[in-house]
């Protein structure tokens, strides 16, 4: 080949590589969602066991200290990227606002489950709207975000009517949940790695 047939070649693969850049968001971390995928198999794991007593009030309590942990591990990735990203990916911030509302409807709808009884609503609910942050984001996002963002709306509408989930059975939630941040976390990975690639 030329030597201006390889340059333009070049040239090609770079805007490509910037155009990627520009149209998508790389601040979540892959590993903080696997991670998650990794906790909410622990937590089923532990809540299976003697450990924890089988009521309502101790489930509630380990299930929103993994809400908890796993947040604390996944934006405390994104504050690492913040602080140590260029002035130019910092504006770039609107993805991690586009789940926002999703999320905060799960909250608002899980405290009015929780305030009249119907514990065994709460899955659905959580991976319903955990789905629709995924579907929110899926502009700046890889669209196999968008995939998994159905694969949640799926897995909580079989939760909530199909095959309804007791809210003492932790498998339904951590199965679900370890698969989809596990995924989830493999597609950030692949993101990150194929833009370096490119």
């Amino acid at each position: 080949m030329s030597p201006s047939l390889l340059e333009a070649l070049a040239d090609v693969k770079r805007l490509k590589r910037e155009v990627l850049e520009s149209h998508q968001f790389y601040g979540y971390s892959g590993f903080g969602r696997l991670i998650g995928g990794i906790l909410a198999l622990l937590t089923s794991i532990l809540l299976s066991t003697s450990l924890v007593p089988q009521t309502t009030q101790a489930h509630l309590f380990v299930y929103g200290t993994l809400c908890g942990t796993a947040a604390l591990v996944n934006y405390g990735a994104l504050y690492l990227w913040f602080r140590n990203a260029g002035d130019s990916e910092r504006t770039r911030l609107k993805p991690v606002l586009d789940p926002l509302p999703a999320l905060l409807i799960g909250g608002i709808l899980s405290l009015a489950c929780i305030q009249r009884g119907y514990f065994d609503l709460l899955f659905g609910i959580w991976m319903v709207c955990f789905g629709v942050a995924h579907l929110a984001a899926r502009e700046a996002l890889d669209q196999e975000m968008s995939y998994l963002g159905l694969f949640y709306i799926v897995a909580g509408a079989v939760a909530l009517f199909i095959l309804p989930a007791q809210f003492l059975d932790p498998w339904p939630m951590g199965l679900v949940f370890c698969v989809g941040e596990t995924v989830g976390g493999l597609i950030f990975l692949r993101m990150r790695g194929r833009v370096r690639d490119e």
